[in-house]
């Protein structure tokens, strides 16, 4: 105990010395309690003496860019340490400490620096569910040469464009500034007591009006005297329903109204953990394959332009499709399906033990290991007495209308053997929440998605006919398409944030620093 405190001692002494120009100078006084913050008290040193000890944020344009990108810290609660720096600035700004704030904030803006280079190595650690660990940041080495040419040439604020995760602070700032949280007491939980249909009496109406207002679109043209529910609102319903994924039927349902009541707190925090995410996301729109899960959706890029959407199935939260960058290499037509183990001993044994015929049903074949040329007799196997756990054969699918790959495998070689692929349960596409599979991700439109790819690379497409009698026809592609396997559940589309559920409650963080949320007062939602 007395070592530790020893320590203590002596590092707040170093601090003190490595401060010394600044108490001189009576930009921190004796007894502030700023100097416990600094983490970079040697950076700082050399940093104001290359700028003869001048202050670095004197400029608008800069303090402002530095604490939109500190405000998207905070509200995504992806780091304590950034949010208490950004609460802080904020008291000393306001509080007109110009000395200390200045010292903060480049101590602030060394740290921001270092964790935007962690990221790129920890982001799929820290933004799916961890926080930012401040060691990872703290023990990066950082080149402060490029941060001193900056301050010299009187270039912040352009300099903090590039380190933002969308490279435009502006635009950050404009969505951050849309949402007008409003305290809590002013938002009314809508209870569902019925469906709500264009032309039922609408009691709610104005609360409805008020929750579609928070998520930006315009409801001037709604009439909020007249309690029935009108075109312009229907409309407008349609569109809300859009943003977040839903049916636009225009029905106020269970589902809509879920997100009506979706707090603007949440919103905003999921809106900033998303922004962060970016950091991650660097998609070629001149080849690359972006799927974004909870969307439940996958985008082909091509020459810059969107060349494909279609819907798709993704893992359940049980079996989560991993986030990944790879590669697809090669499609394959009429593939068999090597069973992975975990599946063979979770889903298909059970299975056979309810029904001795589903081997044969579903055109199975097992052999001893891969690669082997003898079947082993599904007969010759006491299903009744084999335990999962301890089954070592290997499960292989034969091609066909039941085959789970469908007729289409678009392979990306990973070690998690995740993969694209067609799918003969065509009915999950009409489902609105589609996290249905095992982990790999099954395309709807597979055989347009082929054909497509195939032009692209100017390859020919193998005819059908001559793919009767053949098993996993194998067409390698002459380039490379990059794949991202993404998690975005809010994005910018066409001006308007869109939301989607967050299917593997990656978005959940612990600790919640502004707790804006919907105050416990509800109402039956009904058209009585």
């Amino acid at each position: 105990m007395r070592f530790l405190l020893l320590i203590v001692l002596v590092t707040a002494s170093f601090q003190s010395l490595a401060l010394e120009s600044f108490y001189k100078l009576n930009w921190l006084s004796s007894g502030s309690p700023i100097a416990s913050y600094i983490q970079h008290s040697n950076d700082l040193e050399h940093l104001y003496e290359q700028n003869q000890f001048q202050l670095v944020w004197y400029q608008k344009e800069a303090v402002e860019s530095l604490e939109t990108l500190l405000a998207l810290m905070h509200y995504s609660q992806l780091s304590p340490y950034f949010s208490n720096r950004y609460q802080v600035l904020l008291q000393l700004r306001n509080e007109s400490k110009l000395f200390e704030y200045d010292l903060l904030a480049t101590d602030t803006f060394i740290s921001y620096q270092k964790y935007t280079l962690a990221a790129e190595k920890q982001g799929l650690k820290w933004f799916f569910g961890g926080t930012i660990s401040e060691k990872e940041i703290f023990s990066l080495p950082l080149d402060i040469f490029i941060m001193a040419e900056q301050i010299k040439n009187d270039s912040l604020a352009a300099y903090l464009d590039t380190l933002s995760a969308s490279g435009n602070v502006h635009q950050l700032a404009e969505l951050l500034g849309g949402f007008q949280v409003e305290k809590p007491s002013n938002l009314v939980v809508m209870r569902s007591g019925t469906v709500l249909k264009r032309g039922d009496y609408m009691p709610s109406k104005q609360d409805v009006i008020g929750r579609i207002r928070l998520v930006g679109l315009d409801v001037t043209n709604v009439d909020a005297i007249n309690r029935y529910y009108d075109n312009n609102l229907y409309f407008l319903v349609k569109k809300f329903q859009r943003m977040h994924g839903l049916k636009d039927d225009g029905v106020i349902g269970a589902d809509t109204l879920y997100w009506l009541n979706y707090p603007v707190g949440k919103r905003l925090q999921v809106l900033a953990l998303n922004i962060e995410r970016g950091r991650l996301y660097k998609v070629d729109k001149q080849n690359s394959i972006v799927v974004n899960l909870p969307a439940f959706k996958l985008d082909y890029w091509l020459q810059g332009k969107e060349a494909f959407s279609t819907k798709v199935v993704v893992g359940r939260k049980q079996r989560k499709t991993p986030l990944l960058q790879v590669k697809m290499d090669t499609l394959i037509f009429n593939p068999t399906w090597n069973v992975p183990s975990k599946i063979a001993k979770e889903d298909i044994i059970p299975a056979i033990k309810r029904d001795p015929d589903y081997i044969g049903k579903h055109n199975f074949k097992i052999v001893e290991y891969w690669g082997a040329d003898t079947e082993i007799p599904a007969n010759s196997i006491d299903w009744n007495e084999i335990r999962a756990e301890d089954f070592t054969y290997k499960f292989i699918q034969a091609p066909g209308n039941r085959n789970a790959l469908g007729y289409y495998k678009f392979n990306t070689p990973n070690p998690r053997a995740i993969y694209l692929h067609d799918t003969p349960s065509k009915y999950l596409f009409d489902k609105q929440s589609r996290a249905f599979s095992s982990g790999c991700v099954r395309v709807q439109h597979a055989d347009k998605f082929a054909a497509l790819l195939l032009q692209t690379q100017q390859i020919e497409a193998p005819k059908r006919s001559d793919l009767k009698d053949k098993v996993n026809v194998k067409i390698p592609l002459k380039k490379k398409i990059p794949v991202l396997f993404t998690y975005q559940t809010a994005w910018l589309e066409d001006g308007l944030i869109q939301y989607r559920n967050d299917i593997y409650g990656y978005d959940n963080y612990g600790y919640d620093s502004y707790a804006y949320d919907n105050s416990e007062e509800s109402y039956l939602l009904t058209k009585k």
